[in-house]
């Protein structure tokens, strides 16, 4: 059985104002879905199809850390 890589991942929109985060195992394929807009949702509402950074794990046991770590990425407001 192959290792999947799995994928912390986050977007942006162009001005950098909106953030996404997300767990794939296809991030090549993930942004380009985010990219073209085909899966409809938060990312195609809010032009977030940048990606600005990725974290990598092989180890399929640890994906639910994975996950929980994409919950700690930066979710605070914007001062005003």
């Amino acid at each position: 059985m192959a290792d999947r890589a799995y994928c912390v991942y986050i977007t942006a929109n162009e001005r950098r104002t909106v953030l996404y985060t997300g767990v794939t195992s296809a991030l090549k394929q993930r942004v380009w879905q985010h990219r073209e807009k085909t899966t409809g949702g938060f990312t195609s509402r809010n032009n977030a199809a940048r990606l600005v950074h990725y974290e990598t794990c092989l180890d399929p046991s640890v994906r639910s850390r994975v996950k929980s770590r994409s919950k700690q990425a930066p979710a605070g407001r914007k001062s005003r």
